[in-house]
């Protein structure tokens, strides 16, 4: 009796594991899944304008490659015709383009949010001296293709996707994380079902990862006491694995 009872809890948990697996799984080609991710720089002929994400990969790019022909492939007609034209009014060279990157900076995509008739991505650079820079770009379809646009750029609910964080605001830390890896992509499938379904949030409620921060330090190398961080307020970056 014993043993049919041990069976018959070790086939529900065996299910209960192979249904998690698959209702995880399900997601792991959606988009939503994939974030943050860092953006990875390309050639021209590896150009894309199938989603949003390869439109700004190629846009990254091609100013990096200073090709301010491929630059304006991956902007919307009104939007290039807007940028050449300022540039002319204002008698400056259009190769100004280029200096809005730099080849040490680290680009990511850290969110991407959908917005009127196209979607918002969130972008973040990491610069050589340690500065981070938070911005949204809006992308719409233009002929079929995905293309970034200016249209909103005044809006003011983008306002609040923008965000300077300055090297005199950064603390480094050693830091130790328990587990120390995590699946984004099920950590983001807890997320997006957690409302909706209540097995999911008595899971989620139920796990938890430790996070062990020490040796504080400012810019300057001046050391801070873990008692004056306010843990709500903490925002990793620049860790060695996004993912």
């Amino acid at each position: 009796m014993i043993t049919a009872k041990a069976m018959r809890f070790k086939c529900i948990w065996i299910f209960l594991c192979i249904l998690i697996v698959l209702l995880v799984s399900e997601n792991t080609y959606s988009s939503d899944s994939n974030y943050p991710i860092k953006l990875e720089i390309i050639d021209r002929s590896q150009a894309q304008y199938n989603s949003p994400e390869n439109t700004f990969a190629a846009k990254i790019s091609a100013l990096l490659a200073k090709d301010l022909e491929w630059y304006y492939e991956t902007l919307t007609k009104e939007t290039v015709s807007i940028n050449k034209k300022l540039f002319k009014e204002a008698g400056l060279d259009p190769g100004k383009n280029f200096d809005m990157v730099a080849e040490s900076d680290k680009n990511f995509i850290i969110d991407k949010i959908p917005y009127k008739n196209g979607v918002i991505l969130i972008g973040k650079i990491v610069s050589k001296d340690g500065s981070i820079l938070i911005g949204p770009a809006v992308f719409i379809k233009e002929d079929g293709l995905w293309k970034q646009t200016i249209e909103y750029n005044t809006d003011e609910e983008l306002l609040k996707y923008r965000d300077l964080i300055m090297p005199e605001e950064i603390i480094s830390s050693a830091i130790k994380i328990y587990p120390k890896r995590w699946s984004l992509n099920w950590y983001n499938w807890i997320k997006k079902h957690m409302e909706g379904k209540k097995w999911v949030r008595y899971f989620a409620e139920r796990v938890s990862i430790l996070c062990m921060i020490t040796n504080l330090k400012d810019n300057q190398g001046k050391p801070y006491s873990v008692k004056e961080i306010v843990p709500e307020t903490i925002l990793l970056t620049q860790l060695s694995d996004l993912r």
